[in-house]
């Protein structure tokens, strides 16, 4: 089935030879264009593994999806996977746990950090001698369901008198 999809990929829309690199309009599913990059990158078809990266682009896969397949095959990190992080590292959110579970937790802690370094160009960290440690502790844990901690009022500065564990 692979091999099938692959050919049909290398049809030429003019009915030129195979050599051209204008390619028919085929439709296939992120799946079929996975299976392309992976057969045009394990026989070194250069033209069919661009082709089917432009139809990867286009096919409704998420940035920590495609992140994932084109590590996974070797795709030019800096035209291709770059692009990708930078466009995480801008929007308004950061990776979800979801995201970082599918394109890897080094990719998203690179993310993270250019994250940080975006919000604070000076590249000093002074959040330890500007918020509590109760605060940082409830921030922490209201971004993580498992973690249901309560901080009670004896904290100050950066110092936590006690903490009190809610099951």
């Amino acid at each position: 089935m692979c091999w099938q999809r692959l050919l049909l990929s290398c049809i030429p829309a003019d009915g030129a030879s195979l050599l051209s690199r204008k390619f028919s309009i085929y439709n296939a599913t992120s799946a079929e264009w996975i299976s392309i990059l992976k057969i045009s990158c394990d026989f070194e078809f250069p033209s069919v593994k661009e082709f089917a990266i432009q139809n990867l682009e286009t096919s409704g896969l998420g940035y920590p999806e495609r992140i994932k397949v084109y590590q996974n095959h070797n795709v030019d990190p800096r035209i291709h996977i770059l692009p990708l992080i930078v466009e995480m590292t801008m929007r308004a959110e950061p990776p979800s746990d979801g995201e970082a579970e599918i394109m890897g937790w080094a990719t998203a802690a690179t993310i993270f950090r250019a994250r940080e370094r975006l919000l604070n160009p000076n590249g000093s960290s002074t959040i330890a001698t500007k918020v509590d440690v109760a605060k940082a502790i409830l921030t922490v844990a209201s971004n993580n369901s498992s973690l249901k901690v309560k901080a009670d009022a004896t904290g100050a500065g950066n110092r936590v008198a006690s903490l009190r564990v809610v099951s």
